[in-house]
């Protein structure tokens, strides 16, 4: 997890922060942190988890459906579900190295990747009728989530020869059966994310104002800060890097892009960059307050310009990639290193100059992308 470590980079960050012209009439300049970090929370963070509760509930109608009726129509029903909750869950990617999330290991249970194939397989030749949802909750990462349920419903097969695979039962349950479950466990682990921040959140905002977590305004900020470049340096290193041999000996590997049976991996790093840039800006859909880019924005104006213009661009070299990725990442590499180069510029440009600008040290952990 991406920390700042050196009591004199703190100082010289709140000596920053105490300095940026965040205010209004009735918040005075010294409370910039303060303010930054509750209308980030109230703004985007827990509106972020809300989406992803929402999501997931309408995922797991949405799979009922398609047991109780397997067919080719709603299986294209269930997949746009999916699609729309796995949005929602890297929505909040800024979230995912502090706070309950981080804390309770919720991410493994909601988005082990890449998905183990076989552990899937046999868990659905394992289980039995009475199988529950909260029993695949109690269960290892391999068998559910996200991208457990994505290889159920999108495998490798036509659509027709998909819907056939769902209602097969050669022993345990049927495909489609055990994704019931591991939707129920989904909106489980969703219901655990909104538990923890409900009372996180409230700490989260009271920084520096009695919080029991965070006795310093400027400590959640700091975790705020780490958690965007924690964000981006999983999408450089792992998500894109690492299957495209950029990170992992120079030989593309399409198994490890992620959301492969979907095709979904550039969807899945817009959706990261969407979240970096909501906890940047501050501001979610029509939610809007102060952000981390107010306090770059009083320091360094034509840094706050280059932070968005890089995030656009990132956002531009993802939408052209080519697809499907599988099949074209390793006879079509450049358009991949293209939006890899993008990706590490914003990375970048918060690991160097934003931390910078504002007087922090960020360091590296061994563990960070595990």
């Amino acid at each position: 997890m991406y920390r700042l470590t050196r009591r004199d980079g703190l100082r010289a960050l709140a000596a920053a922060l105490v300095t940026a012209g965040c205010s209004t009439d009735s918040e005075p300049p010294f409370d910039a942190p303060r303010i930054v970090v509750r209308d980030t929370a109230s703004n985007v963070l827990l509106p972020s988890i809300e989406a992803f509760g929402t999501a997931a509930s309408e995922l797991k109608s949405r799979l009922a459906q398609l047991y109780a009726a397997p067919s080719a129509e709603l299986l294209v029903v269930a997949r746009d579900a999916w699609r729309r909750c796995r949005a929602a869950w890297r929505q909040t990617s800024v979230m995912h190295s502090f706070g309950p999330i981080y804390d309770g290991r919720l991410e493994a249970k909601i988005d082990f990747w890449p998905v183990r194939v076989t552990s899937v397989d046999t868990a659905i030749a394992d289980a039995t009728a009475d199988l529950t949802g909260a029993d695949v909750y109690a269960q290892g990462a391999t068998v559910q989530g996200l991208p457990a349920l994505e290889y159920v419903l999108f495998g490798d097969r036509s659509d027709s020869e998909q819907v056939d695979y769902l209602k097969t039962v050669v022993t345990g349950v049927s495909p489609c059966a055990y994704a019931v479950r591991v939707g129920e466990a989904l909106v489980l682990a969703a219901r655990d994310c909104a538990d923890g921040w409900s009372t996180f959140g409230v700490e989260f905002q009271r920084a520096g104002k009695g919080s029991k977590v965070y006795a310093r305004s400027l400590d959640a900020l700091n975790a705020l800060l780490n958690g965007i470049i924690a964000v981006t340096q999983r999408m450089t290193d792992l998500k894109l890097g690492k299957p495209l041999g950029s990170t992992s000996g120079g030989t593309p590997a399409p198994d490890l892009l992620e959301s492969r049976f979907a095709d979904n991996m550039a969807a899945d790093l817009l959706s990261d960059v969407a979240s970096v840039r909501s906890a940047y800006l501050g501001r979610r859909d029509e939610r809007a307050g102060r952000g981390i880019a107010d306090l770059v924005k009083d320091r360094d104006a034509a840094l706050d310009r280059d932070v968005q213009r890089l995030l656009d661009t990132a956002d531009a070299k993802l939408e052209a990639l080519p697809r499907p990725a599988t099949e074209v990442i390793g006879s079509q590499p450049g358009s991949f290193e293209v939006a890899l180069g993008a990706l590490t510029d914003v990375r970048r440009v918060f690991t160097a100059d934003v931390v910078g600008v504002l007087g922090g040290t960020v360091s590296i952990s061994d563990n960070d992308g595990d």
